[in-house]
């Protein structure tokens, strides 16, 4: 009687049967189970569901869609665009017995397929009281389409009065028939589970039934079905051929993890290992933070623990230049394992890892191989082997769509957090709830840091094991939650350190750049700013000084961005022998990016941030330093803090003024023996905050308010009594990562630069014409990519002026729906070659000097 009902038609020349697709979605889950899930994650599962975890596991995959067998989806009742092939397939279904007459005012009440396959297979009336414990096989089905909402009292009632008679024996009989060939007896009570465990299985269920519903798969099924090679009749021979189907099929979909054949030669070479390294190999599961100076291998340490376990990683960092860096050094270390892997975060189409096409790479055995079944959003996590931008990970801490499959996502993997200390008040209350749910489910995370204050440390690891009993920072050292902390040994080293309080730090800058140029012409030379416009003033002022800095902050487009840190490397990386180089930039400098200075002058900013800063002046031992920088026999480092609100800005005027305390007075630093007393002297705490400034104090606790409204609850999650109301507040709408996850001013938006043939001459800009950047399909990755290197964020000002043009967008490319073209000139924006873009009109660089940096 089943046999009318389908499951599957759009791109197939006949519709796909509904009960084919159950059990594909079964047997896919059976393979993820076995090869995508990490062990520690099936021991929890089979700990609550016992020795049946995995027939349950692959029968709540399968009956997601029981609810197609219902009229309004099976007879496209209320499909937008008629099709020939509908009329042709009510009539089926009414030769089959299925009554399709359906009184219009329940239409709509019945239009959700996901919810009609949970009233099928709920055990309660699905109140929103009602336990998740004993209905989340319901709750499974009803998350598989991104939210958990549970039907209301008018689609109940639509459900008894419409999808009863031969739908409802329909439904029974594809439920007993996947039931029996997953090994279940279709009577059996449901076992309960707590609300974490739902959450990962809801989570696994939607991945089943992507991987199931690939459009490659679909069509082999239906192929054997004419045949012969596959018999619908026949369910457990359906489900055992296709099970091995999914095996063969998931190493080039999502992927399975390739460990290391030898993981000390492959990410520390020939070179003995240090002693974070060292105990990094000894670091077992749980939370492990190493805290140590640049230079002690805190990236090969994370991947040396990481190789302890045969597990999928998840590698995190503060910004796009950063991830971008640090997928190259991945890759490297991942040579000959052909690893699936992503790059995540929103520009990463331009980058070269995605330049060579996935067939080409896996022909000449690279390392690293990406996936198109993982080529966009959430997805890219999903790989074995993905680096991504913090944000990314974040937003499994926010209510939004999808929110359990981020949630497995994240449990599924070994999660390596570097720069931990960026993340601010609004971060760290994200990445808090993050923390209760990785030590909720056994989640091994790394925190890597050289300046994490004590606040932010006690904070995670008693989120992560609320057993935890917190013991003084020790610095440099690394701990195991639980555990305490074990002290490395460092060698000290010098800062010369000169601190001065400016009316006008730009100037400050231009003659601290002319004066060490005047002594020491071959220095490399590095001037940090907290603003982009202060970064665009400086440099703009070293030109007109005769000089050529190299310019690198967030108001570039990516293409000239990627060329600004690509050529910073080449002249001053790791062992180049570039000299007389000027760099100035923001916040993108300070973070991972490896190249290596003789002197730095920098805005005054949280010692976090000054700290590492600094970490990118001698850098590494280079013995054409003393020829560069004659007679200086330690770092130099100028330090310069402007007056007022004004010269604070991004940061809290309370916390530079605990920072400025601290370094008045001293014309050295130790390090890293002073470091952790400078970031615990100058780290602020709200009840630090300048009560004098009402508005700073209300900006303080806007950061904690606007975290608590939307991030998930993670203490509800893992509640034994969870109920159904917890799974709807869990999930939302889709988010913008790199927006949601940070304080940034808004309307924040990213826009495409449009420059009409190169006039203009801004590096990375689209070099066409509107119409031809709205022509660029999502499948042609050569011109997506060159379209993405046209891409800007921007916030604020800029934003709204960018929002005004108002011109006409219809492109093609789904990934670029959601930017905003600017043909240069419009709404007052420009830009030029050096600088970036600007407000034209306005000042030129000036305009918007003193809005908040985007690390994105």
């Amino acid at each position: 009687m089943t046999g009318a009902l389908w499951s599957k038609r759009h791109g197939l020349d006949a519709p796909y049967p509904l009960l084919a697709h159950l059990l594909d979605t079964a047997a896919s889950a059976q393979v993820l189970y076995d090869q995508w899930l990490r062990p520690g994650l099936r021991d929890l599962i089979e700990g609550a569901l016992g020795a049946d975890a995995r027939s349950w596991m692959a029968a709540a995959a399968g009956l997601h869609d029981v609810g197609k067998a219902s009229p309004v989806f099976a007879g496209q009742l209320l499909a937008r665009t008629p099709e020939p092939w509908h009329a042709q397939t009510r009539i089926d279904l009414k030769e089959a017995g299925y009554s399709l007459d359906v009184p219009t005012e329940r239409l709509q009440h019945l239009r959700r397929h996901e919810k009609a396959s949970a009233l099928s297979l709920a055990r309660t009336d699905l109140d929103f009281g009602d336990p998740i414990s004993g209905d989340w096989l319901a709750a499974a089905a009803l998350g598989h389409h991104g939210r958990f909402q549970v039907p209301d009292e008018a689609e109940f009632d639509a459900f008894l009065a419409s999808a009863g008679g031969a739908w409802l024996t329909a439904r029974s009989d594809l439920t007993d028939a996947v039931m029996v060939a997953c090994g279940l007896d279709p009577a059996k009570d449901l076992p309960p589970v707590p609300g974490h465990i739902a959450i990962l299985i809801a989570g696994l269920v939607v991945l089943a039934d992507r991987t199931a519903s690939e459009w490659h798969a679909v069509k082999r099924a239906q192929e054997d079905l004419a045949s012969g090679a596959l018999d619908i009749e026949d369910h457990a021979g359906w489900l055992e051929r296709r099970r091995a189907f999914f095996a063969a099929r998931l190493p080039k979909t999502l992927g399975v993890y390739q460990d290391f054949t030898d993981a000390r030669r492959s990410i520390a070479g020939d070179f003995e290992l240090r002693p974070l390294q060292e105990s990094a190999l000894a670091a077992g599961d749980g939370l492990w933070i190493a805290m140590a100076p640049t230079g002690n291998g805190k990236t090969e340490a994370a991947l040396l623990r990481h190789a302890g376990k045969n597990e999928r990683l998840i590698f995190a960092l503060p910004t796009q230049a950063t991830t971008n860096a640090m997928m190259k050094r991945v890759q490297k270390a991942y040579e000959g394992t052909g690893n699936v892997a992503e790059l995540a975060h929103r520009l990463a189409t331009v980058e070269d890892f995605y330049a060579l096409p996935s067939e080409h790479r896996a022909a000449g055995c690279d390392g690293l191989i990406p996936s198109e079944f993982l080529r966009s959003g959430t997805a890219r996590l999903l790989a074995p082997v993905s680096v991504s931008t913090i944000d990314q990970v974040l937003a499994g801490s926010l209510r939004t769509k999808w929110a359990h499959l981020r949630l497995l996502t994240l449990a599924n993997a070994h999660v390596v957090i570097d720069e931990a200390h960026l993340m601010d008040q609004y971060q760290s209350a994200l990445a808090e709830q993050l923390m209760k749910w990785w030590g909720a489910t056994g989640t091994r995370v790394t925190l890597l840091s050289a300046t994490l204050p004590q606040w932010q440390r006690d904070r995670f690891a008693h989120a992560y094991d609320r057993s935890w009993q917190p013991a003084a920072v020790t610095f440099p050292s690394h701990e195991t939650v639980p555990g305490a902390p074990e002290a490395l040994v460092q060698a000290s080293y010098g800062i010369a350190v000169t601190t001065t309080r400016s009316a006008d730090p730009v100037r400050t800058h231009l003659d601290w750049v002319s004066e060490m140029k005047r002594r020491a012409p071959d220095a490399r030379l590095g001037v940090v700013a907290n603003t982009v416009g202060r970064a665009q003033e400086i440099a703009l002022g070293l030109q007109a000084r005769g000089m050529a800095p190299i310019v690198l902050h967030s108001r570039m487009t990516a293409g000239h961005r990627r060329d600004a840190a690509d050529r910073l490397l080449a002249e001053i990386g790791a062992g180049r022998p570039g000299k007389g180089t000027v760099v100035v930039g923001t916040q993108a400098i300070e973070a991972s990016l490896d190249i290596d200075l003789d002197a730095m002058s920098t805005d005054l900013a949280p010692a976090p941030s000054i700290v590492q800063r600094a970490g990118r002046v001698w850098r590494h031992t280079d013995s054409r330093r003393t020829s560069r920088l004659p007679g200086v026999a330690e770092l130099p480092l100028q330090v310069v803090a402007g007056e007022g609100k004004r010269g604070a800005l991004p940061y809290f005027t309370s916390e530079l003024r605990r920072v400025e305390q601290f370094l008045t007075g001293r014309s050295r630093l130790v390090m890293p023996d002073d470091s952790q007393a400078f970031v615990e002297a100058s780290s602020l705490r709200l009840d630090e905050v300048d009560w004098a400034g009402q508005e700073e104090l209300a900006e303080h606790a806007r950061r904690f308010a606007r975290a608590g409204g939307v991030v998930i609850n993670a203490d509800e999650l893992t509640d034994p009594c969870a109920d159904l109301e917890t799974l709807m507040r869990l999930t939302g709408h889709d988010v913008d990562e790199e927006t949601a996850t940070r304080l940034i001013e808004m309307p924040s938006v990213t826009v495409l630069v449009v420059d009409p043939d190169g006039q203009g001459g801004a590096p990375g800009a689209w070099a066409g014409s509107i119409s031809e950047l709205e022509a660029v399909r999502g499948d042609d990755r050569p011109a997506l990519r060159r379209a993405m290197e046209a891409t800007v964020p921007l916030n604020g000002k800029l934003a709204r002026q960018a929002l005004a043009v108002g011109t006409q967008w219809s492109p093609r490319s789904q990934v670029l729906a959601g930017m905003i073209p600017v043909v240069l000139g419009q709404a007052g924006i420009g830009y030029d070659p050096l600088l970036g873009l600007v407000a034209q009109g306005a000042g030129g660089a000036s305009a918007g000097a003193n809005q908040p940096v985007s690390t994105g």
